[in-house]
């Protein structure tokens, strides 16, 4: 048996592999959850004291992601993050990332036009500080997380999570799921832009000045800094926040600063509020100050440039 252990901010991983079959057997209290017909896993909390508070979980797996919340005996969120399954040669790796609110929201609340919170806050929602990777996994592979502590005890609450089975058709599957998401997502647009910070206009496009795509972004000219938007959920790079959509406007938050872009058509279409906000701070080839350009993914607007990513 293998151990491979590290820590990030709060999250600590233990993967122990122990070269199991393609299924494998579980804790008899774990909850098992099937991501695609071939893949499931399987979740269980550690730390929990038999008569303390209790804590209850639930989870939902959307296009192939499983989010997982859990919340204290009063309903209060405790933690929430999301578990994506990657094919890999040696078997497949999960990609553990944050939850924002709005996913949150989305994923656990009925789909109504006023979302109702399902669950009680008495602050921002806690969530994993940044992405992480399991590394290889095969079916019987178990990674123990190790997520916050529970106010008012002394319990360190952990979750375990295993990889209970996994096939090559299930791998299918899921690409096939993913493909279809791909092709619907929703496409941006970044037109006539005029960029205000903290109240004052930065910046004014011409009228017919415009990008779009599945991800666009806007150059702010100082500091080489580029802001990048998406609605897809977060692939490889990790996001920097949550944007605001207000029809033609657009707010985000950087650097202490607050941002308001108003564009001349629909930054997106009818009924979509929030999109993924990311940040690139190493200038692009070929343009400087303000810009605005669209591209296929988040991942390849990144790519740019870059010495291990020509695009």
């Amino acid at each position: 048996m293998s151990h491979v252990f590290w820590m990030t901010g709060s999250l600590a991983l233990l993967i122990a592999s122990v070269c199991p079959p393609a299924a494998a057997q579980v804790n008899a209290g774990a909850a098992q959850v099937t991501i695609a017909d071939g893949i499931d896993l399987a979740l269980s909390m550690s730390g929990v004291t038999p008569g303390t508070r209790p804590l209850q979980s639930t989870v939902r797996v959307h296009d192939g992601e499983l989010y997982r919340l859990i919340v204290d005996g009063a309903g209060y969120a405790r933690f929430a993050y999301a578990v994506r399954v990657e094919p890999r040669a040696a078997g497949v790796e999960l990609m553990l990332r944050p939850v924002r609110l709005h996913e949150a929201v989305t994923a656990f609340a009925p789909r109504q036009r006023a979302f109702t919170l399902p669950f009680k806050l008495d602050s921002g929602l806690n969530t994993l500080p940044d992405t992480q990777w399991s590394g290889d996994m095969r079916a019987g592979d178990t990674l123990t997380l190790d997520l916050f502590h529970q106010p008012g005890t002394h319990q360190r609450i952990g979750d375990i999570v295993t990889l209970a089975s996994v096939t090559n058709a299930g791998l299918a599957r899921l690409k096939a799921l993913r493909d279809q998401r791909r092709e619907a997502r929703p496409e941006l647009t970044v037109a006539g832009i005029t960029i205000r910070r903290d109240g004052r206009i930065l910046n004014g496009d011409r009228p017919g000045t415009f990008a779009t795509g599945h991800a666009v972004g806007l150059g702010l000219a100082d500091a080489a800094v580029t802001v990048l938007f998406s609605a897809e959920p977060p692939q490889t790079e990790a996001p920097y926040g949550v944007a605001a959509i207000d029809g033609r406007t657009l707010r985000f938050t950087l650097d202490g600063h607050e941002y308001e872009c108003t564009a001349t058509d629909p930054i997106g279409p009818a009924g979509l509020t929030s999109v993924w906000l990311y940040v690139r701070r190493e200038p692009l080839p070929f343009v400087k100050g303000y810009f605005v350009l669209a591209g296929e993914s988040i991942d390849k607007l990144m790519a740019i440039g870059r010495t291990d990513g020509q695009e």
